[in-house]
């Protein structure tokens, strides 16, 4: 139920920020600076475009009509966007909001959006990708909807929604903000990307600057800026189906390529192990509890084992799955010394079954398993801070861990030697160091890891290692799913697939969007990422 109380502990919460931030900036109106723009305003019910002179745009009327309007009473005008050439308003009342093109002083493709189920008081929009907007709708209640809106399909999809102060003013679209005036604490602004949370903050100088030439009905005809891309971007495909819970649940999947049916493995880290086939469907789920990371190995006859750390239980538990034959099943829970187990991998050397495992004490256990499941522990290693991204490379009979706040570590498995491969840095990992997995394509080998702290991917070459590219994973609007960030773990396979002729990169995503959602796991085609590799070469 949506709140209508002046001050929500919310804002009670920016209140604490922006005090301590130094206090607010008002927008002081610049009337003199709109005189030159071409603009779209609303008066009454009429949309009209003014500068030199005043054209209406909506309702469409004859040119000798214009100097005898009819007067009859009709919705007034509440709100316009512009984002050239698409002009958006809403009208008193109306639960639609309509959508034009302006061209010169020409109007066109004048429609009505599908309904909103919330009230329409202020709105702005912005390019967000070619082809479509980011749009943003207060409510006037203490609410935003940020919408994805393709003109040309006359469609909008919700992505997320956040709280605000009833009755803000204008609000516009910098390249990164949305930038709003709040009655009560003055300019503020947000991220508009939604893959980041929404913290009110003070607008910048020339982020206030923006709403000068603004208010709810009058916005200068002109194109607002795209979102900035920090570093180069591949899109998720795909999604799956969310997990059963809420708050942090999602974790870590493994991949199942097999002949004709490839499976998804994916923990819910509040209650057991999921089975998703590529279009995200779930086919299985096993309650076992607080399963936090998963592997996975394949045996002969298109057949997996699986292992998962069982926080619950202070175990590895096993299974064993089939997507040819669409089997899977729990086997066996081996009972471990860890208080708390967290990562794991699992790689067959040339001297058996071997399953790496961590806790929270910064410790990581290697285990000796036999044929019925049963385990032993060969050797340990101490780390100063938390290790979970896990993966062996059988062929180089190597290690490499993650450790959350320091980097990447190589494991010599031969002499049990340590080497720090990657530390935390500026154009690097930005902790947390979370999932690592290594995409195996002929002679090449390719580490590709998750740098939480900055909702970013970084891939390496192993020999010799070379950090390649630095990308983020980014909405697919075309298919309405959107991007993935503050990732715990990953998995890729070079195995092709109808779909996925390459191979693919999944990762958890741990803010669902478009409609916020509890967490899931992104597809991403690996072709997207060689070509971005390709393309970081060349540059």
């Amino acid at each position: 139920m949506k709140s209508r109380l002046m001050f929500s502990w919310r804002y009670i919460f920016a209140v604490i920020l922006l005090l301590a931030a130094g206090g607010c900036q008002y927008v002081a109106t610049n009337d003199t600076g709109r005189d030159h723009l071409a603009r779209v305003e609303a008066e009454g019910s009429r949309l009209l475009l003014t500068g030199t002179s005043a054209v209406q745009l909506y309702p469409v009327v004859q040119a000798d009509q214009r100097a005898s309007l009819s007067t009859t009473k009709v919705a007034d005008i509440e709100s316009i966007a512009v984002s050239a050439p698409w002009v958006v308003w809403s009208e008193d009342d109306a639960a639609e909001l309509r959508l034009g093109r302006l061209q010169g002083d020409h109007f066109s493709d004048v429609t009505t959006l599908p309904p909103l189920s919330h009230d329409l008081d202020v709105l702005c929009m912005a390019p967000v990708v070619d082809g479509a907007y980011d749009l943003f709708v207060s409510d006037g209640d203490g609410f935003f909807y940020h919408y994805w809106l393709d003109p040309h399909l006359r469609t909008t999809r919700l992505v997320r929604t956040f709280a605000v102060n009833p009755d803000i003013g204008p609000c516009t679209l910098s390249a990164n903000s949305l930038v709003f005036n709040d009655p009560y604490l003055g300019v503020l602004a947000v991220d508009r990307n939604p893959e980041t949370v929404a913290v009110l903050h003070p607008a910048k100088s020339y982020e206030a600057a923006l709403l000068e030439l603004l208010t709810p009905v009058s916005q200068p005809v002109q194109t607002l800026a795209a979102p900035e891309q920090p570093w180069p971007s591949v899109h998720a495909v795909r999604e799956t189906q969310p997990v059963a819970d809420t708050g942090d649940a999602a974790d870590d999947p493994a991949i199942l390529p097999g002949a004709n049916t490839t499976w998804i493995a994916g923990t819910n880290k509040q209650r057991g192990l999921a089975i998703y086939d590529l279009d995200g469907q779930q086919l299985y789920f096993a309650e076992r509890g607080r399963l936090n990371n998963v592997d996975a190995l394949a045996l002969p006859g298109g057949e997996y084992l699986l292992a998962a750390s069982n926080r619950s239980d202070h175990a590895i538990d096993f299974f064993r799955a089939a997507p040819d034959r669409n089997h899977f099943a729990f086997v066996a829970s081996l009972p471990i010394t860890l208080d708390d187990p967290y990562g794991l991998c699992m790689a067959r050397l040339h001297n058996g079954l071997r399953v790496w495992v961590s806790d929270s004490d910064h410790q990581v256990q290697e285990w000796r398993i036999s044929s019925d499941y049963q385990g032993h522990m060969m050797r340990d290693w101490q780390f100063d801070g938390q290790v979970e991204g896990c993966v062996a490379d059988t062929a180089k009979q190597q290690l490499y861990l993650g450790e959350e706040d320091r980097g990447i570590w190589r494991i010599d498995l031969a002499d049990g030697s340590q080497t720090l491969m990657a530390e935390i840095s500026a154009t690097g990992l930005q902790a947390d160091v979370e999932g690592l997995a290594i995409y195996h394509n002929g002679g090449d080998s390719l580490l590709v890891a998750s740098s939480q702290g900055d909702d970013s991917y970084l891939v390496y070459r192993l020999s010799p290692w070379q950090q390649l590219a630095k990308f983020q994973i980014t909405a697919d609007l075309a298919s309405g799913v959107d991007g993935a960030s503050e990732t715990d773990g990953l998995a890729v396979s070079s195995a092709a697939t109808t779909s996925f002729p390459a191979g693919l990169l999944v990762v958890q995503d741990g803010r669902n969007r478009a409609p916020a959602q509890a967490q899931n796991f992104k597809l991403v085609d690996w072709r997207e990422v060689t070509a971005l590799l390709t393309q970081t070469e060349a540059d």
